[in-house]
Parts: structure tokens; C-alpha cells; sequence
């Protein structure tokens, strides 16, 4: 699940929403790239995004919900693996986590890059995510969301920043899935609450096979990292690259952020 919408470029700025949007989140003390600031590379990597996800043929129907109703949050930053860049997001990610949630749909947090710049494999790519989700980790002082396990082997694990667990989706031009091949390096922060809420509505399985089937319809197949949460440790599907059954994870937490789930698994629909 994954949205910035294309409309409202450079306006003034409108008086605060109930929920929030790309407009609204509060970001951290000392932050540099606000609205009114926004470099134009990032503009256009927004617009470029509200197209692909608006196209008809976009498998993700939360991430359409997202674009349609302006619930997302989109920042840029210099680079992946870039300590500066990561202690920006570490910030940023942890005031939208202490956001309201909305009273109805989803909302997702974007964080688009401007280098690389050029097109590189998937390996790299999920070298370079894995590197910028330690360096977030690292900055981040508060504890591990103790919903979801902080071992990203276990079958409950999920990234947290900020006391919040994520479901975190990588995005970028080498994809070889076509619902993950984006003109930048981009990576999508989704809030793990918003899928535990369809699984206890009763909604999860619904939304989970319409976008399974329409990523087929556009793929050709189902993404073969996807599974469902609690199955197999979700940082398989993170970047993107199909996970060979010897793959380990590159990320490992701090040892003070050992925090096992204490609740029922909820899954995601991603």
C-alpha cells in the first residue's frame, strides 16, 4: 500500500485537515524539506507516482484508496545508505507514527530518494534498502513495537520506528515486478494496525485475493515472496527480489530492541 496524489502541486497552505495528507504531517524540529521547499525532482517523482498508481491496471486497490482520498504523507531525501538522510526519516517517520489515525481507509508514508539516479539491480537495491532501514534503526530511540516480533527471521517480525510497527515496501527503476518499478528509489511506510483492523473485520482475505488477482492480471503471476503475516518473516518481501529459501536477512536489531509480539497475528495485504 503505497500513494501521493497528483493534485494541488505548490499551493498555499491550506488550514489543517482531521486526517493527514502530504500537507499536514508535522515534521521534525530542524527539518529542511518542507512544502514550500520541496526540490522539483521530488514533485515530479509525485506526479509520477499518482499516474502509475491511478492507471487502471494497478494492482493494489489500498494503494489506489490512498491516492484517491490524499491520506499520505510524501518526503524526500538525499540518498539510500546515507546517515543523514536515514536520521531525517528516523525523525520524520517517528512524528507521523504519533499522527491520529484516520477515522476511515488507509494512509502511507512515502519516502522518495533522489540517488541512485540511475537504473541498478535488484541485489543492489536491497542491499542499499536493508542499509537505509539499519541506519533508520539506529537512529530511532524508542522501543520496538512489542505487537510484532524485532527478529527478522521470526514469523511476527516487522520494521518499527517511532513505537510503531510498518509493513515497509521498496520501489525503484530495476524492478522486475512491474507493481514495484518506479522512475526513483522509493520506500513506503505502512502502518501495521491498518491490516491487523481488516483481518478483525473480517475484510483481510477480500482485499488480499483482489490484489493478488490483479497483480496476476498484470504480471502474469503473483508476486512469489508474498505471504501472509505470521506465515513466514515478512522482511522476505520488503525489497522487492523474489527470496530464495536460503535467503537471511541482512538487518539485524539492536539488542535492546529483542521484542517479541504479544498479540494475535494480523496479516498484510501487500
Amino acid at each position: 500500500m503505497v500513494s501521493p496524489p497528483a493534485r494541488a502541486r505548490r499551493r498555499a497552505a491550506p488550514a489543517p485537515p482531521a486526517s493527514a495528507s502530504s500537507e499536514d504531517v508535522p515534521l521534525a524540529d530542524g527539518d529542511d524539506h518542507a512544502e514550500t521547499d520541496r526540490p522539483r525532482w521530488a514533485d515530479d517523482a509525485r506526479d509520477a507516482f499518482d499516474r502509475w498508481v491511478s492507471d487502471a491496471d494497478y494492482p493494489c486497490i489500498m494503494a489506489k484508496s490512498v491516492v484517491k482520498t490524499e491520506q499520505y504523507c510524501v518526503r524526500p531525501y538525499d540518498a539510500l545508505d546515507d546517515a543523514e538522510s536515514a536520521r531525517q526519516l528516523a525523525a520524520d517517520l517517528t512524528a507521523y507514527a504519533q499522527e491520529p489515525e484516520p477515522e476511515r481507509g488507509y494512509r502511507s508514508f512515502l519516502a522518495v530518494f533522489e540517488r541512485p539516479s540511475e537504473a541498478i539491480s535488484e541485489t543492489e537495491f536491497e542491499r542499499l534498502f536493508w542499509a537505509t532501514l539499519a541506519r533508520v534503526h539506529d537512529a530511532d530511540g524508542a522501543p520496538w513495537d512489542p505487537s510484532v516480533a524485532a527478529d527478522p527471521e521470526h514469523p511476527q517480525f516487522s520494521f518499527s520506528v517511532g513505537g510503531r510497527a510498518f509493513y515497509v515496501v521498496g520501489m525503484h527503476p530495476g524492478a522486475s515486478r512491474q507493481a514495484r518499478r518506479f522512475p526513483r528509489p522509493l520506500i513506503a511506510f505502512n502502518l501495521h494496525s491498518q491490516f491487523e483492523a481488516l483481518r478483525r473485520d473480517g475484510r483481510y482475505q477480500s482485499v488480499r485475493n483482489t490484489i493478488r488477482d490483479r497483480d496476476r492480471a498484470l504480471q502474469g503471476s503473483v508476486n512469489p515472496s508474498l505471504q501472509d503475516f505470521g506465515t513466514t518473516s515478512e522482511a522476505r518481501q520488503y525489497a522487492g527480489r523474489a527470496a530464495g529459501a536460503d535467503w537471511r536477512c541482512p538487518f539485524q536489531p539492536r539488542p535492546d530492541a529483542a521484542a517479541h509480539p504479544s498479540a494475535e497475528p494480523a496479516s498484510d495485504a501487500d
